[in-house]
């Protein structure tokens, strides 16, 4: 498999799949916790990669503001056959590679949200760096899964 230096990319699409600020009462003088969920998905016949980062935050066990963000990467087709494997229908993203696009994405989503949130009670959501080592752990390998007609 290919590692970091040897895949060549390029972003090429930003979608802001979820985004909310629910009617429950906020208290900006109270503490928020933060959920982080990240998504990775690919699209072989157009050699995209998809990594979605959603964040959830919360005060006092009520959602006060989601926000959900997929970054599409275009792997060239040479580097492509490194990740994905035609014989076994399996695509493997390296652990580096996969914290490298998650950085990406969540850096995206940061943008996003400060955009969204601007001049709003939610502006001093600041989505905090995140140690992405710690979601993810290995190599990624996902299997191909036949299309349903």
């Amino acid at each position: 498999m290919a590692d970091n230096e040897t895949i060549h990319f390029a972003f090429v699409k930003i979608e802001t799949d979820e985004f909310a600020m629910p009617d429950s009462p906020f208290d900006p003088t109270m503490p928020v916790e933060m959920k982080t969920i990240l998504n990775f998905g690919f699209f072989k016949n157009e050699t995209i990669i998809k990594i979605q980062s959603k964040c959830e935050f919360y005060q006092k066990d009520k959602l006060a503001l989601v926000i959900a963000v997929s970054c599409h990467f275009k792997i060239e087709m040479e580097d492509w056959k490194s990740i994905y494997s035609e014989t076994q229908k399996t695509f493997t993203l390296s652990r580096m590679l996969a914290v490298h696009f998650a950085g990406l994405t969540v850096g995206v989503a940061r943008g996003v949200l400060h955009g969204k949130t601007e001049k709003t009670i939610f502006e001093a959501f600041v989505l905090p760096p995140v140690n992405l080592l710690d979601f993810v752990k290995e190599d990624l390998i996902s299997q191909e899964v036949p299309a349903v007609e």
